[in-house]
C-alpha cells in the first residue's frame, strides 16, 4: 500500500481511538480443550460478534465477522457455554466433562416476546416510562455499587478502507489508491490489566500488544476508550466537544421519548426492550434500544447509535453494543463492547471496528496503599514480544481470513521494509530532486535506514517577507534532523538572509538535542546576527506584515538587530515540575526604515517610523548596547497524569490549573549596559461546564525592580493585534521549557490591542477568558444548527500602572464552513473610548 495515502487514512484510526478491552485465558494445561464452532440465526445467516462465555464466569470469547469462534475450556468438569446477543434469546449449551462437541453449530432465535399489545391513548403514557423512571431512580445505586475493581481486557481494533474518491488534491494521480487497495488498512490486538478505584483512580498495564506490519507494535487500544458507563449522566465518546446524554441520565426525559417494544424471559429474569427516541435529533443523544432487567432496574444490554444529526464531525454514524452479566455477587458488570464507526473525509470512506471483552473481574477489591499513582498507563517491555502460541491462547475472538492474511503480509512487508536494500531503493525513489517542488514546497532528503533528514525551504517561502526595514529579502533556511536508536533527537535549523534593499546579510544557527525522553532533558545552542521584532514571540507574522505593508501601506512590525549567542537547558525535575534556564549575551542595535515602497500608492498616507516609542521619529529608537540576560522558568502541573512506554514518557495533563513562574535578570557585567530584574506568575486552566460548553482562563501578573538601566526592547510587551485577522494562537509552553523566555501562553492574546502602546517596565496584570458554547446556543435553532456553527465569547483585560485599564469584550461564531471564525470585538480604554471591530480567524 502506498505510503502517501496510508498516513492520511490512518487518521481514521487515530480519531476513532480518541473516541473509544477484555480477555484472559487460563494457563495452558493438559486439562484444557478447544471448542470451535459457528453461530447463525434461524435463516442460516451468520451472526457476528456474539458473546460466548462460561456460565458463572466472565471467561469467554466473541464470534468473528464470519460467525466463527474458538474457546478454551476445562475438560475435567462439566461446562455450560452461554451464547448471548442483543435482540436474540440467550442460548446455553451443556458440555459434559471429557467431551468436545466441536464443531459446535449454534442457532440463535429472536427474543421470545411476552408483552401483550398495548394500546396507547392520549391519556395514557407508554409502559416504557415507569421502567425508565425506575432505572433512572436506581442509577446512583449502581454507580455506588462498584467502588473498585480489576479486570483483564482483550481488545481488537481495525480500520477498513471502503471507498476512495477519483482524485484527491493532496495526492498525485500516480499515487492515488485504486480498488485493489480497498479492505483492511489497520489491525491491532492488545491485552491489558485495568484497575479502578473511586472517585477517579485508575491504572492500566498493557501486557501484550500486536500491530500488523510494525516492529514496535504499541497499540492505540486503551481501556478508557471502551469503558463506557451508561449509568453516568454524560457519555464522552469523542467527535464532539460535548458529552452524549445517557438514556437513563437524571434529565433523560427532557431529551428522549421511549417506547416499550417487547419483554422477554431470560432464565428467571424478565427483560424489557425499550426503544430510545430523541426528542430533538440535533442534541447530543443516542437512538436505538436499551434493555432493562425488571424489578432490579439495571442495564442488561444496549444497542445504540449516533448519527450526524447529533452535530458530530467526520463520522456518518457510530454504533455501540454492550452486554452486562452478573459477574460477582449479583453485581452486573460489562462483559463486552462492540463499537463500529463509519467515516467519510475528502471522499475517502472508512469504517473502524472495536471489539472488547472483559474477564477475571475482582469487584470491590482492596488495593494496597500506594498502588495508584500519577502513572495511569504503562506498556511493558515484553508486550510486543509475545509469540503466536501466546496469542492463540489469549485471543478472545477468531481472526478472519482477511485478518490472518493481513498479519502475514504485514510481517513479510516489515522484513522487507527493514532491509537496507529496500530502504536504499525508497531513499532513491523519494529523494529525487524536482525543480518545481523546490519552488513551491522546498526540498528534503530522508534516509529512513539511518534515520536522518535534511532540507531547505521553498523559494516562495524565502521571498515571502517584505518590511520597511529590510525591504525585499531572500531567506534560505537549511535544516537537519536525526533520531537515534534510543529515541534521542537532534534538530538543527538555520537561516541565511540577504536584504536587497539595505544590502545587509543576517544569519543564525540553532541546535536542540533531547537526550532523555523520560525527564524531557534537552540542551539548545543558538547564535548569529538577526533582525527581530521588539515583542517576542512575534505579535504579527512576517506574512501578514508583508500583506499590510505592500497592499495597505501599514508597517505594524517594528524591528531591531542583534548579534547574540544563547544557551538553554531544560528538564522535568519531578513529575509535574519542569524547569529551564537560559542565558543570552547580545549586542542590540536600533534600525530605521530603508524603503517606502508599496504595491498600491496612497498619496495622503506615509509609512510610520520604525521607532515603537515615537512613530513620527525616524531616528534610531535607542543606542547600541550590550546585554547579558538570564531567564529562569518553572511550570507546575499538580498531580500530572502520564504514561510510560519502554523508551519514553507521555504526559496526559492534570485536572488542576497550570502555574508558570518566571524570573529574568539582566546583569551589568562584562561590559554590558543593562541591569534589571523581572518576575511573573501565570495561572491558566481549562474548565468544562459539560453540556454548556468549555472555558479557558489565564491570569498573570508581574513587575520589575532593580531597574538601573533599561531599554524599550527589555519592557514587558503584550500579544496585541491591529490587523483584521485574529491573533495568532501560540502553542502552550512545552515540557521542559519552563516558560523562561517570558513568552505568554497560547491563551494570552488580545484581539485589538496596539502592539506597543501598553508595553511597560512597571507592574502589570492581565486576564483572558474565553468560553466555547459548543453548540449549546445555536443548537436550539432548527435551521441554523444544521450548519454546525458554534458561539464563542469572552473578555480580555489588561492593567498597567502607567496606562491603567484596557478591556476587550468579544462574541463570535466559529466552525463556519468547519474552519472559519468571526469575532465582533468592542475595546475600551481611558485613551481611546469604545471602538467596535471585527476579527477573522480559524475556528475548528
Amino acid at each position: 500500500m502506498r505510503n502517501s495515502y496510508r498516513s492520511i487514512l490512518f487518521i481514521f484510526y487515530i480519531l476513532s481511538s480518541v473516541l473509544y478491552i477484555p480477555l484472559s485465558a487460563q494457563n495452558e494445561s493438559s486439562k484444557n480443550i478447544v471448542v470451535k464452532g459457528i453461530v447463525t440465526e434461524e435463516n442460516e445467516d451468520i451472526l457476528p460478534f456474539v458473546n460466548i462465555y462460561i456460565k458463572g464466569t466472565t471467561k469467554g470469547t466473541t464470534s468473528n465477522i464470519e460467525g466463527r469462534f474458538t474457546l478454551n475450556i476445562r475438560n475435567d468438569r462439566e461446562n455450560e457455554l452461554v451464547f448471548q446477543y442483543v435482540g436474540y434469546k440467550k442460548y446455553i449449551v451443556k458440555i459434559p466433562a471429557g467431551n468436545n462437541p466441536s464443531p459446535l453449530n449454534v442457532i440463535l432465535s429472536p427474543e421470545q416476546i411476552l408483552l401483550k399489545e398495548a394500546v396507547i391513548t392520549a391519556n395514557r403514557e407508554d409502559p416504557a416510562y415507569p421502567i425508565i423512571r425506575n432505572a433512572i431512580a436506581m442509577r446512583k445505586h449502581f454507580l455506588r455499587e462498584v467502588q473498585s475493581y480489576s479486570t483483564k481486557m482483550y481488545m481488537k481494533s481495525n480500520v477498513t478502507l471502503d471507498e476512495i474518491p477519483e482524485k484527491f488534491f493532496l495526492i498525485s494521480k500516480k499515487e492515488m489508491p485504486d480498488s485493489s487497495d480497498l479492505g483492511l488498512l489497520y489491525l491491532s490486538e492488545s491485552v491489558s490489566i485495568y484497575n479502578f478505584q473511586k472517585p477517579n483512580s485508575q491504572k492500566e498495564e498493557m501486557i501484550a500488544s500486536k500491530v500488523a506490519g510494525t516492529k514496535a507494535g504499541y497499540s492505540f487500544n486503551r481501556a478508557d476508550i471502551v469503558l463506557l458507563n451508561f449509568y453516568n449522566n454524560l457519555i464522552f465518546i469523542g467527535f464532539s466537544e460535548r458529552g452524549f446524554i445517557s438514556p437513563i441520565a437524571y434529565n433523560a426525559l427532557f431529551y428522549y421519548r421511549y417506547r416499550l417494544i417487547d419483554s422477554f424471559q431470560e432464565n428467571e429474569l424478565l427483560i424489557h426492550k425499550i426503544q430510545v427516541i430523541p426528542k430533538r435529533k440535533s442534541d447530543n443523544v443516542f437512538l436505538g434500544y436499551i434493555y432493562i432487567v425488571d424489578r432490579k432496574w439495571n442495564i442488561h444490554s444496549i444497542n445504540l447509535k449516533i448519527t450526524r444529526d447529533s452535530q458530530v464531525e467526520l463520522i456518518d454514524s457510530i454504533r455501540i453494543r454492550q452486554i452486562y452479566i452478573p459477574a460477582h455477587d449479583s453485581i452486573w458488570t460489562p462483559l463486552s463492547l462492540h463499537f463500529i464507526g463509519y467515516f467519510k473525509v475528502f471522499g475517502f470512506r472508512a469504517s473502524t471496528n472495536f471489539i472488547a471483552f472483559f474477564t477475571e473481574y475482582d469487584v470491590n477489591r482492596e488495593f494496597p496503599k500506594g498502588f495508584f499513582s500519577n502513572e495511569v498507563f504503562k506498556v511493558t517491555e515484553e508486550s510486543t514480544k509475545r509469540d503466536s502460541v501466546y496469542w492463540e491462547s489469549k485471543r478472545q475472538t477468531v481472526l478472519t481470513e482477511e485478518e490472518m492474511t493481513n498479519y502475514k503480509e504485514g510481517d513479510s512487508l516489515l522484513i522487507l521494509h527493514e532491509s537496507k536494500e529496500y530502504q536504499d531503493s525508497v531513499n532513491k525513489e523519494n529523494n529525487v530532486f524536482k525543480p518545481l517542488q523546490l519552488f513551491m514546497d522546498g526540498y528534503s532528503y530522508n534516509n529512513w535506514f539511518k534515520k536522518y533528514s535534511y532540507g531547505i525551504n521553498s523559494i516562495v517561502d524565502g521571498l515571502a517577507s517584505f518590511n520597511t526595514v529590510e525591504g525585499l529579502s531572500i531567506n534560505i533556511k537549511p535544516w537537519y534532523r536525526k533520531t537515534f536508536e534510543n529515541k534521542q533527537r537532534l534538530n538543527v535549523s538555520s537561516s541565511l538572509k540577504y536584504s536587497f534593499t539595505s544590502q545587509d546579510f543576517n544569519y543564525y544557527m540553532a541546535a536542540r538535542y533531547r537526550f532523555d525522553n523520560f525527564k524531557y532533558q534537552y540542551i539548545s545552542l543558538s547564535g548569529g546576527k538577526y533582525v527581530v521584532q521588539y515583542c517576542r514571540p512575534d505579535p504579527i507574522s512576517d506574512f501578514f506584515n508583508s500583506i499590510y505593508t505592500l497592499l495597505l501601506k501599514e508597517n505594524y512590525a517594528k524591528y531591531y538587530s542583534k548579534k547574540y549567542v544563547k544557551a538553554t537547558y531544560g528538564r522535568e525535575i519531578i513529575n509535574g515540575l519542569n524547569f529551564s534556564f537560559t542565558t543570552e549575551y547580545s549586542q542590540r542595535e536600533a534600525l530605521v526604515n530603508n524603503t517606502d515602497y508599496s504595491l498600491i500608492k496612497y498619496p495622503d498616507k506615509e509609512f510610520l517610523s520604525n521607532n515603537p516609542l515615537d512613530i513620527s521619529d525616524d531616528t534610531p529608537a535607542f543606542e547600541t548596547n550590550n546585554a547579558l540576560i538570564f531567564n529562569f522558568g518553572f511550570v507546575i502541573k499538580f498531580k500530572q497524569k502520564y504514561a510510560i512506554y519502554p523508551k519514553r514518557k507521555v504526559v496526559y495533563g492534570s485536572k488542576y490549573p497550570i502555574i508558570r513562574l518566571k524570573y529574568r535578570k539582566a546583569a551589568m557585567v562584562f561590559g554590558c549596559d543593562v541591569k534589571f530584574d523581572q518576575w511573573e506568575v501565570e495561572v491558566s486552566d481549562n474548565i468544562s461546564f459539560k453540556q454548556l460548553g468549555t472555558s479557558s482562563i489565564s491570569v498573570s501578573t508581574g513587575g520589575f525592580f532593580n531597574k538601573k538601566n533599561m531599554y524599550f526592547l527589555d519592557f514587558k510587551h503584550f500579544n496585541g493585534n491591529q490587523t483584521i485577522f485574529m491573533s495568532q494562537r501560540n502553542s502552550s509552553i512545552s515540557i521542559g521549557s519552563g516558560g523562561s523566555e517570558f513568552n505568554s501562553s497560547g491563551n494570552n492574546n488580545f484581539q485589538t490591542l496596539d502592539y506597543y502602546n501598553h508595553s511597560t517596565n512597571n507592574t502589570y496584570f492581565q486576564t483572558h477568558y474565553e468560553h466555547h458554547f459548543n453548540g449549546w446556543i445555536i443548537n436550539k435553532f432548527p435551521l441554523i444548527r444544521k450548519t454546525k456553527m458554534q458561539v464563542v465569547g469572552g473578555v480580555n483585560f489588561l492593567y498597567t500602572s502607567d496606562k491603567k485599564e484596557y478591556t476587550e469584550l468579544f462574541a463570535g461564531i466559529e466552525h463556519i464552513l468547519k474552519v472559519l471564525r468571526i469575532d465582533f470585538v468592542t475595546k475600551y480604554s481611558k485613551y481611546s473610548g469604545i471602538k467596535p471591530q471585527v476579527r477573522i480567524g480559524m475556528g475548528f
